[in-house]
């Protein structure tokens, strides 16, 4: 006779699914089967047999080189690593997999397509998920790191989370790691206010730069007022607003004005002063 059935395999306990199948009446305690001594217990004599299968099972981290991104153009490179805990191994045809969702850091950033690992074959990545697959031994970890870079769209806080499947999670351990980076968002537009309308001769202008940080960490500014065309229009300048030394970063959620003012007085064009 010839019996077959299955099993589901799930991540609790100590990861080795122990099967005996013994020869005895119903409700028989079932007996050790140590298999060192043949084919039968040798505390009772009962003909048995014995299957162990070793599991494998997976935890999971993630870091991020940096806590804020205050800059457009700033770089960010984050960490995966997936450790094996055993006690049994991945394979070839049962591969360890880590899948990596780069959805909410896409809106902000631009991947830079440099993913790589410390062992097996290179990530997929196949927007906005990358992927691997592999054999990874008990004990074993594997390394994924990539970079992206800030280009200042979006919600500016970008939240990237790792993970490897649920049925192969180590028990009490997280399916998924995730790492949460603000980044600074810095908004800027100009106004300007004439003393006189119509505007005439000797009609003052005040022009005001605006700045704004959307964003959720400071954020230092760098801005360039070019006054050329202004100055051909505008050819005596008076107290042109001097640009402080140092920059102060701009506080989230606040905003910083700087004041120029230039004199429209009746001259040619072509004067230099």
């Amino acid at each position: 006779m010839t019996l077959r059935y299955s099993v589901v395999v799930e991540n609790g306990g100590d990861g080795r699914a122990l099967n005996v199948a013994y020869g005895a009446p119903p409700n028989t305690t079932t007996p050790k089967c140590d298999q060192t001594s043949g084919s039968r217990d040798p505390s009772t004599n009962i003909a048995c047999s014995t299957v162990q299968t070793l599991l494998p099972r997976l935890t999971i981290a993630k870091t991020a080189s940096t806590e804020a991104l205050p800059r457009v153009g700033d770089s960010i490179t984050y960490t995966v690593t997936a450790t094996n805990v055993g006690p049994g191994d991945f394979t070839t045809s049962a591969p360890a997999r880590v899948a990596d969702d780069l959805s909410a850091v896409l809106d902000n950033a631009t991947f830079n397509g440099d993913a790589k690992v410390d062992k097996g074959s290179a990530p997929a990545f196949q927007s906005p998920n990358l992927t691997w697959a592999g054999e990874l031994a008990s004990g074993e970890s594997l390394t994924l790191t990539y970079s992206v870079t800030y280009r200042g769209t979006g919600d500016s806080n970008l939240v990237n989370s790792a993970c490897v499947p649920a049925s192969d999670t180590a028990p009490d351990a997280a399916s998924c790691a995730t790492v949460t980076v603000p980044a600074g968002n810095i908004r800027q537009w100009k106004t300007v206010k004439a003393s006189s309308d119509p505007i005439l001769a000797n009609t003052e202008l005040a022009y005001t730069l605006h700045f704004e940080n959307t964003g959720g960490v400071d954020a230092p500014v760098t801005a360039t007022d070019d006054m050329g065309e202004s100055l051909m229009t505008l050819p005596s300048l008076r107290n042109p607003a001097q640009p402080p030394a140092r920059w102060k970063r701009l506080d989230p959620r606040t905003r910083s004005q700087l004041l120029g003012r230039w004199l429209q007085e009746k001259e040619p064009r072509s004067s230099t002063r």
